[in-house]
């Protein structure tokens, strides 16, 4: 393997727009191949991005010796499919969330990367962000005291009723696409797994938004104490991690700890400024 990890990337979606630059902004890491379904699209989107190989099949970039790992950015219901194909041809794995379409499936890829002794992540990204890891610190330190709630929240918009994400045939959903931040959040927060889990959605071909109650499954102090919301609409990331002593509200760019006045009082969304008794932590 050369010094770098050199990538290839399986599709032309939207996303890789943005991931394709980050991976090349890496010390570490080039990107040195992408493939689609024809290779005059792999060849535009190679132009354009700086990458030496376009393939005109996913096969042909898993074939080839000069790619050690590739990021998988296809519809959600391929990724078992390719992931398997990926690591049978000795590449690690970085895919697009949600990993698989079951735990059942995620359990094969678990045993299949372990048979190979091959890395796959799946791509969360946001565990990685500064705000994130502040948020894992401020909790290790029991900056919040014992957890009573838990609230998240996550949408954006999917720009037309074209997009695959409306499919279910295609794993679409807001579900899969945006509640799965909501679900991994949660876990990562209490760092346990639900045992009672409550929901209802909405639904066109696929599921285009919805609630999800976890009602007290993580022994949580409040009733119905982790709510977790996911649709397909504006953009909104949006999330709270309430204690005995703290809260810690996140927007997209803030990470701000407060007294439980404060949040009390931004619960009940009055208009009037109270108080603040809490410490202000702004992270962004």
């Amino acid at each position: 393997m050369s010094e770098k990890l050199r990538w290839g990337v399986l599709g032309t979606a939207r996303v890789v727009r943005k991931t394709i630059p980050a991976l090349q902004e890496t010390k570490n890491g080039e990107v040195v191949g992408i493939a689609s379904r024809t290779e005059q699209k792999a060849r535009e989107y190679a132009d354009k991005h700086g990458i030496p190989q376009a393939f005109g099949s996913y096969e042909a970039l898993l074939a080839s010796p000069d790619i050690d790992a590739v990021y998988i950015a296809l519809p959600n219901a391929l990724h078992l499919e390719w992931i398997f194909k990926a690591l049978d041809a000795g590449k690690h794995v970085l895919s697009e969330k949600p990993l698989a379409m079951s735990a059942a499936e995620c359990e094969e890829i678990t045993r299949k990367a372990d048979e190979t002794g091959l890395h796959v992540l799946e791509g969360f990204m946001y565990r990685f962000h500064p705000r994130f890891e502040k948020l894992q610190e401020l909790l290790a330190a029991g900056a919040v005291g014992q957890l009573t709630f838990v609230h998240v929240a996550h949408s954006f918009d999917t720009a037309g009723d074209d997009n695959i994400r409306w499919y279910a045939g295609l794993g679409g959903g807001a579900l899969f696409d945006a509640g799965c931040y909501c679900v991994n959040m949660s876990r990562m927060v209490t760092g346990q797994e639900p045992a009672h889990v409550v929901s209802f959605g909405n639904y066109r071909d696929a599921n285009d938004g919805g609630r999800i109650y976890l009602d007290n499954p993580f022994g949580l102090l409040e009733e119905d104490s982790v709510l977790e919301e996911h649709h397909f609409g504006q953009d909104t990331i949006h999330h709270q991690v309430k204690g005995e002593n703290h809260f810690i509200r996140m927007g997209e760019h803030t990470l701000v700890l407060e007294g439980l006045d404060q949040a009390a009082w931004q619960q009940e969304g009055a208009s009037e400024s109270r108080p603040h008794s809490g410490a202000g932590l702004g992270v962004s």
